[in-house]
């Protein structure tokens, strides 16, 4: 594809040839004086592409246009280089192979006691090492300080809602103060919690308050040689083996992680996701989702499941949420942001016990003041108060848009 110059979405090609490429592109459209524009969906009257192409010295006469739809653009659009531009950068210390040596061993070969500056490239996690956008950046300082009913709470609530389709929020300084909340308000000790295999924190915390984790995730996912295309699928036959044997009433949840991190970030089929909701709804089970990666997992239903390669990965993630009755997330993955995390809900009423002193624990860590709960649907109001702190709930709407 010739890629002459961008500008204002439009793509500019020599006509005739616009399945060419290479450094040439230029002077070759320049020497033909022929160019066809393409414009995005119904801006073609706002871009005045004949001046435009005029001012980049190709005849009136030889200009044409041609409206693309958003699949056409989306492939037009692909190119080697990124669409942003870097505006940061941050040292980091050359190392030689006998320091790392020395550094490993003093660490005694754990890689969470490594100082980061020992560390050259770091693959330890992705979790909030992505860089934000200008329009984040901004988001800090525009978002809303105020100590309750902060404007930057609802704008996030709205986002959410948009975005993953929940309706209740709970905000957290990040996904494990999620896990917590969710894991005080629905486990008793004895319960089990089965999943598709877990992350540390979440099965810290399901375990912390009393219950007993059960993988059932297919056996393909343990073969690192498997080709498997879903391998976080969940083995309903291990599921409902499970459930005959404990009983439904010991399962307060199912945990269904999304690109099960532990697996190697492999994702789980739209089929499978509607199959486990379902068996567990048929037994009164809760399905809780991980959905931290959520958008990734999307992505890999659009590229391998049949019937989805035409949809949108924000369409096909609207669905997968669909097939839950809440999630937690932390928003330093997908969502591109160096610090957040919430738990999202449908059942008002248990939104309302996660907001209540009981079981926002959480508050601890974001510094909200604990108040006694008055009894209504929102709860005591601790999600909106004070420490849940206006710049970071301005930062994620940004981001998961």
């Amino acid at each position: 594809m010739c890629r002459v110059l961008q500008r204002n979405r439009v793509i500019w090609a020599p006509t005739g040839q616009e399945d060419f490429g290479g450094a040439t592109d230029l002077a070759r459209a320049a020497a033909s004086r022929d160019l066809c524009l393409y414009s995005f969906g119904q801006r073609r009257s706002t871009l005045r592409t004949d001046v435009l192409g005029e001012r980049a010295g190709f005849r009136r006469e030889n200009i044409g246009l041609r409206t693309l739809d958003s699949r056409e653009m989306m492939d037009m659009t692909k190119s080697w280089a990124e669409p942003f531009k870097i505006k940061m950068v941050e040292p980091i210390r050359m190392t030689t192979p006998e320091h790392r040596e020395q550094a490993i061993q003093e660490a005694g070969y754990n890689t969470f006691l490594l100082r980061s500056e020992d560390v050259y490239v770091d693959l330890l996690t992705d979790s909030g090492t992505s860089a934000m956008s200008d329009y984040q950046w901004a988001g800090l300082m525009v978002g809303d300080e105020a100590y309750a009913g902060s404007r930057s709470f609802y704008h996030l609530v709205e986002a959410v809602r948009e975005v993953y389709g929940y309706e209740e929020l709970i905000p957290t300084h990040q996904g494990r103060g999620a896990e917590h909340i969710l894991s005080q308000i629905l486990i008793k000790p004895g319960d089990i919690v089965p999943g598709n295999m877990y992350f540390t924190t979440t099965r810290f915390h399901q375990e912390h308050a009393g219950a007993t984790f059960v993988d059932v995730i297919i056996d393909e996912a343990h073969d690192p040689a498997d080709i498997h295309p879903f391998k976080g699928n969940v083995d309903l036959d291990k599921l409902a083996a499970l459930i005959d044997r404990v009983g439904a009433d010991r399962i307060p949840y199912f945990s269904l992680e999304t690109n099960v991190n532990m697996a190697g970030g492999q994702p789980v089929s739209m089929a499978n996701l509607k199959a486990t909701y379902e068996l567990c709804r048929r037994h009164g089970i809760l399905v809780l989702l991980d959905a931290t990666r959520a958008l990734e997992n999307a992505w890999f239903i659009k590229q391998r499941e049949g019937g989805y390669e035409d949809r949108s990965v924000a369409e096909i993630l609207r669905e997968i949420c669909s097939h839950s009755d809440g999630a937690t997330v932390s928003s330093k993955k997908d969502n591109l942001v160096n610090i957040g995390g919430f738990l999202a809900l449908r059942d008002p009423e248990l939104a309302r016990e996660a907001r209540s002193p009981s079981g926002y624990e959480e508050c601890r860590v974001v510094s909200c003041r604990v108040v006694p709960p008055p009894r209504t649907q929102s709860g005591c109001g601790l999600h909106r108060m004070g420490g849940s702190k206006g710049a970071v709930c301005a930062i994620c709407p940004q981001a998961e848009r």
